[in-house]
């Protein structure tokens, strides 16, 4: 809800690629590294939907993350706390298997098709 996104990725341990899975939102003050702990598995999970691939080594996956525009660190989580769930929150990338999209986009699509008046909020939009 305004709090700066960051990329999220995941990779298989040895791989130097990144496969991009989302993106998590902090609140002014908390960690970024501490979002990503508080929903890692979130991301992992994730992860293998959007990359078949991954799902071979699932339990192994290595997650990263970086600021739009930089390349992914890895997160190093021991000794870090997650962060408060309601400072941090995860958005998944589109899922390909399960034609998933963010909701912005349906909502456009919904626009397009003329079901929808401009300035009308439909679902919490």
């Amino acid at each position: 809800s305004g709090s700066p996104r960051n990329l999220v990725f995941a990779r298989i341990p040895g791989d130097e690629e990144w496969t991009p899975v989302g993106d998590v939102a902090a609140a002014s003050g908390v960690d970024v590294a501490a979002a990503v702990q508080l929903h890692k598995r979130f991301i992992l999970e994730h992860a293998t939907r959007v990359s078949p691939r991954l799902a071979l080594k699932a339990k192994s996956l290595e997650c990263g993350f970086a600021a739009v525009g930089d390349e992914p660190s890895l997160l190093i989580s021991k000794g870090l706390s997650p962060a408060d769930p309601s400072g941090a929150g995860f958005e998944g990338a589109p899922d390909p298997s399960a034609r998933y999209a963010a909701a912005d986009s349906n909502l456009d699509a919904v626009k397009k098709m003329g079901l929808a008046e401009d300035g009308l909020k439909m679902g919490g939009y």
